[in-house]
């Protein structure tokens, strides 16, 4: 087993001093999307007041074994009219179409 670290930047850096234990670089792969998920399920509209977050992962020599970023682009309310052209005739991707209505 090696220790590895899970980083996270939005609007402050928390660099992890403690890690975690994984069986390899897969292992904490699959770890950092977890703990991704679970930690923007966490920060709910918070995200809005910094929609650029972003988690790396180092092992125990520093080196950057994945790196995850998520940013948002805030689009204005369905009833109101945006001013952009690019905005006005904005189409979301179908899928997130459905997970919306959903």
């Amino acid at each position: 087993m090696a220790r590895y670290f899970f980083h996270v930047r939005d609007s402050a850096q928390i660099i992890d001093r403690d890690g975690i234990d994984c069986a390899g670089s897969g292992e904490a792969r699959v770890m950092a999307v977890k703990a991704a998920a679970e930690a923007l399920r966490d920060l709910k509209e918070e995200f809005w007041s910094d929609p650029e977050w972003r988690m790396w992962v180092t092992d125990e020599n520093g080196e950057i074994v994945c790196s995850l970023r998520f940013s948002g682009d805030p689009f204005p309310a369905a009833d109101q009219k945006p001013s952009s052209p690019a905005l006005r005739d904005h189409k979301p991707h179908p899928l997130i179409w459905v997970m919306g209505r959903g």
